[in-house]
């Protein structure tokens, strides 16, 4: 019975220690969000806007947009409505060096960015690797990039498996050795394979399909992707090159080299 009554105690003087904490969050207005990119399929922008950390997801009515893009200070295009605040264009990137500029007005406030367009990624060859990593190796996909001047060129690739996406990220020409340099876009590890069902999600399976593609980007936009990939450790957020005060990017890429596989892990082979 004593040590009835001593539980007892114990589980009163436990709870009765437990304190509610309250969350304070700043409350700000909205910020609108310009998401925007061109490609070989034109060019389409997705209007949206922040929320406060505690306040319920709402659908903001973003049909009312007046955007406009130039190119080279001549030519310009209007954009359609095509509902949920996206809004297209039949521009496709063409010409290198090429500035577009992108103007957005919004409740009467505009939001203006540029981007220029670079030469397209020359890719001569890959190769699925196996590559020494601590006590394990790493499945890799090798990309090898023709780099054949000085100048600094920035890339953003893109890997799917069976289609669905995979993971992204940047990379440039710098550290570039006769005229070439290597991308690796790693994969998994190999240890992972002791425990399948454990990294389902990160293993590529014998019949699963790979495909990546990579396209060229202006600096600017490097530095967006590049802060986006950070922002997600720093819970900050990414860069933003708008004016107005709008966050978001404004992406043009030149036709993407892709390219797509069905994965066998007999033709992973070592790097060594």
């Amino acid at each position: 019975m004593k040590n009835i009554f001593a539980l007892v105690a114990i589980v009163a003087l436990l709870t009765s220690c437990v304190d509610e904490i309250s969350m304070d969050y700043n409350t700000i207005d909205p910020i609108p969000v310009i998401e925007a990119i061109a490609d070989q399929d034109g060019t389409l922008v997705c209007l949206s806007q922040t929320r406060n950390m505690d306040s319920a997801p709402t659908v903001s009515d973003m049909s009312s947009a007046d955007i406009v893009l130039t190119v080279d200070g001549t030519k310009s295009y209007t954009f359609v409505y095509l509902g949920s605040g996206k809004y297209f264009a039949p521009y496709v990137p063409q010409t290198t060096d090429s500035i577009c500029h992108l103007s957005v007005m919004l409740d009467g406030q505009t939001y203006e960015n540029t981007s220029v367009i670079t030469t397209p990624p020359v890719i001569t060859d890959s190769k699925l690797l196996w590559e020494p990593l601590w006590d394990t190796r790493m499945a890799m996909y090798r990309l090898y990039v023709l780099s054949p001047s000085d100048e600094v060129q920035y890339y953003l690739y893109r890997a799917y498996r069976n289609n669905k996406g995979y993971q992204w990220g940047t990379f440039t020409n710098k550290g570039s050795r006769d005229g070439y340099s290597e991308k690796n876009i790693l994969l998994f590890a190999e240890d992972a394979l002791d425990d399948p069902e454990e990294y389902k999600d990160d293993i590529f399976f014998d019949g699963d399909t790979l495909s990546v593609s990579v396209t060229s980007i202006d600096r600017q936009t490097y530095d967006y992707f590049e802060s986006l990939s950070l922002s997600s450790r720093s819970s900050a957020n990414p860069y933003c090159f708008f004016s107005g005060g709008a966050l978001g990017y404004f992406a043009v890429e030149m036709p993407a080299w892709q390219s797509s596989l069905v994965f066998r892990l007999e033709d992973v082979v070592s790097s060594e």
